[in-house]
């Protein structure tokens, strides 16, 4: 649950989250993303837990790298195999009516070449090129622990009852709904702590903001997903859960989208999941009803991988019109096998199979889940390698001398295509696994800039698995120069 500030009491909603979860021995490592709406500066962040967990800074990458590991696969380029069947269709009427009569064959021919004339660009479509204070008067309420994670300022609380741990909040300048005292009394009762996280923005208009996540690490006998606060006077919303263990998982309301035992390669994704851990990505769109009950894992054994698939419309057109012209082939050897010594039939059966084919061929496309692409000249990891050695460029040419100042030269010279200019090649500053523009992220196809213990400046890029690479190092104290690696 996300709340507002007593002084500026905003509706705060929460649109969607993302969350991780490892289990293994009775341990359960929590790392939650939480995207929320509301105007504002200040916010508290609540999170109930069955026990006192470890808290700890998670990355902005991990989601995306995590993303990226469970990618669907994408149908683009699929054989059209329906050109065949429906030439082979029109060859055989054309050899049937040839036996007939040779002037009938000649004028079929004729017909048959404006036919394929007029309706090549249909045969054959054009490819798309476009494609988130300690001291108190409730005195029933006890602070188990209390420390800056990040951008956060969190404490773990516990109380005797609702009221003291609700008071406690509104002391602390927070509002607290209700509505909420019957589901706090309810985790109390189960023994549960609940983990709080104040943050401010600088912004206090009611854009979607997403801050950095949060890992908590806790005792648990199954692993747990909380929900009954998320769900008080917030709108469906919509989850992705991904769940690393001995096994895969299932939940209720969920989705098992995808299931793998993946090579984890990003470095904090590394330290958290034992290697040949499955993994399981499940997606849900929960109404309020949905959250009143915590979502309890449940594992499952790992009977073969399966992975999501999604087509691109000129993917899915193209498999639409290969069943649809199948259907057909198959209906009219049927129509002919069974109905040849009744002509008089035949007209009103091949229009049935004619509608029959149309329909099914739009339901199957229609059907389909597709998404939107976007097509790039060049393979994507010269792409990504050129990107890299002309951030390295940039580096060079600023010399800057600290750390912020190489961030903010970078930075900016990827805002701005004017400054851009003198690096210029097509596709230059476009993330080709994640989309969008790259910038500083732990996550594939992005890049960090940070200093190592000698006080040199170093540049990481992160490749397809999320996996750093150091492409090379800059000396800041001395006359500036690369060190390619």
């Amino acid at each position: 649950m996300v709340t507002p500030t007593i002084a500026f009491p905003a509706n705060v909603t929460i649109p969607d989250q993302r969350a991780l979860i490892c289990f293994s021995n009775g341990v359960e490592r929590l790392v939650i993303e939480t995207r929320f709406s509301g105007m504002g500066t200040n916010f508290a962040w609540v999170v109930p837990l069955p026990n006192k967990p470890v808290i700890e800074e998670a990355t902005t990458g991990v989601f995306p790298t995590l993303q990226s590991i469970f990618e669907p696969r994408l149908i683009h380029e699929v054989p059209e195999h329906f050109v065949w069947l429906l030439s082979g269709i029109l060859f055989i009427v054309l050899l049937r009516q040839a036996v007939k009569s040779v002037f009938h064959a000649f004028r079929l021919a004729v017909m048959l070449l404006l036919v394929i004339f007029i309706f090549l660009p249909v045969f054959f479509p054009a490819r798309s090129k476009s494609g988130f204070s300690s001291a108190t008067s409730a005195k029933e309420v006890s602070i188990l622990d209390r420390k800056i994670v990040g951008v956060f300022d969190t404490a773990v609380i516990t109380s005797r009852d609702a009221k003291s741990l609700q008071s406690w909040l509104s002391e602390n300048g927070f509002v607290v709904p209700t509505n909420s005292q019957p589901v706090i009394e309810a985790y109390l009762k189960e023994g549960w702590v609940f983990a709080t996280a104040k943050v401010s923005r600088h912004d206090s208009d009611g854009e979607t903001n997403t801050l950095h996540p949060l890992s908590f690490v806790f005792n648990t006998e199954r692993p747990v997903y909380p929900m009954r606060l998320t769900g008080l006077g917030n709108a469906p919303l919509t989850v992705e859960l991904y769940y690393f263990g001995n096994e895969t998982a299932t939940a209720r309301h969920f989705k098992v989208e995808s299931r793998l035992r993946p090579k984890i390669a990003h470095p904090l994704l590394r330290q958290w999941i034992p290697e040949s851990s499955a993994g399981t990505k499940l997606t849900a769109q929960l109404s309020p009803s949905q959250m009143q009950q915590d979502v309890w894992l449940h594992p499952a054994p790992m009977i073969g991988t399966r992975a999501a698939v999604v087509f691109s419309r000129h993917g899915a057109l193209i498999t639409a019109l290969n069943w649809g012209a199948g259907i057909f082939a198959a209906g009219l050897v049927a129509i002919y096998i069974l109905w040849r010594r009744q002509p008089a039939k035949i007209p009103r059966l091949l229009g049935a199979l004619i509608l029959t084919a149309g329909a099914l061929l739009i339901m199957l496309y229609v059907s389909f889940p597709k998404t939107e692409i976007k097509l790039v000249n060049g393979f994507p990891k010269s792409i990504f390698k050129q990107q890299q050695l002309t951030v390295q460029m940039i580096l060079a040419d600023a010399a800057p001398k600290t750390l912020a100042e190489a961030r903010h030269v970078v930075q900016t010279t990827i805002a701005d295509p004017k400054k851009s200019e003198p690096y210029y090649f097509r596709n230059m500053w476009d993330n080709v696994w994640l989309g969008g523009q790259i910038h500083e992220e732990d996550s594939p196809g992005n890049y960090l800039l940070r200093t190592n213990n000698t006080g040199q400046l170093e540049l990481i890029g992160f490749d397809q698995n999320g996996e750093e690479r150091l492409v090379t190092t800059f000396d800041l104290t001395a006359p500036f120069a690369a060190t390619a690696l």
